[in-house]
């Protein structure tokens, strides 16, 4: 796919705890099909911080090791954004997108959100879930980093503060919050272009992902519809020297699979 800047730039934080194999994956598809795009991984203190480093290191991206993990699980998500946004803002960058670990692009097709941003002057890009009922999802989310940047410190405040609360909700609510900040009349337009879906609201709906989270697709790989053998051989395919046994367990023995 060919990609028009326009001027625009555009950055990516990938969330993980440890599954080194999937983020050496994301990392050699980053630089084969968008090399240009600045990378932060955020790792939730796992014990891979030495073997996660080496790899930053070797591709030229940046990594952010909490010191420890998080005791409430789900909290590490929310840093990732929050460590994201900061990353974005650092770069001076338009756009910032969040993959979650096993969320791995197989071309640079979705940088087609530059155009989507262009045309909607949209704030916040999600999808929902027919399957599960989300009315707005963060395995895969885009974000106006201008837009959003009035939200770090109320969702630095709910990292501190975490109860347990789902993070899709909380990240949505945020998505609401920028919306109801927001003036600009296009944007005001495409918002709702989404379908009328039970707590589908307040940003523009991403076409690039599927209605359904167990949807399989040649656009990426997620581990709902994927297997680990579907990430073995998109490894191979890439001349990485993974077993399917290395994909089994992203957490690497280290906790309860997430």
């Amino acid at each position: 796919m060919s990609v028009i800047w326009h001027n625009k730039s555009i950055g990516v934080v990938i969330g993980t705890f440890a599954a080194v194999p999937y983020i050496h994956l994301h990392l050699e598809i980053a630089k084969k099909f968008y090399p240009q795009v600045p990378i932060l991984i955020h790792d939730d203190g796992s014990k891979q911080k030495s073997v996660l480093q080496a790899l930053c290191q070797k591709y030229g991206v940046e990594l952010y090791a909490a010191p420890k993990r998080r005791e409430r699980w789900g909290v590490g998500d929310l840093c990732s954004f929050y460590e994201g946004l900061l990353f974005a803002e650092r770069k001076n960058l338009n756009l910032l997108v969040k993959f979650s670990r096993r969320f791995i692009p197989l071309s640079n097709d979705w940088l087609g959100i530059i155009r989507l941003h262009e045309i909607t002057r949209g704030k916040t890009f999600s999808h929902f879930c027919e399957h599960y009922g989300f009315g707005f999802r963060t395995e895969c989310c885009g974000f106006d980093v201008k837009a959003w940047s009035t939200q770090i410190k109320q969702i630095k405040n709910e990292i501190d503060n975490y109860g347990g609360q789902l993070i899709e909700a909380l990240v949505h609510e945020h998505a609401r919050k920028v919306h109801n900040e927001t003036n600009d009349l296009i944007y005001q337009k495409h918002y709702n272009s989404a379908p009328k879906h039970d707590g589908c609201d307040r940003y523009i709906m991403w076409p690039w992902m599927e209605e359904w989270r167990r949807t399989k697709s040649i656009r990426r790989l997620w581990h709902e519809p994927d297997t680990s053998l579907d990430y073995t051989r998109a490894a191979m395919l890439m001349g990485l020297s993974y077993t399917q046994q290395d994909f089994q367990d992203p957490n690497m023995g280290e906790g309860i699979s997430g």
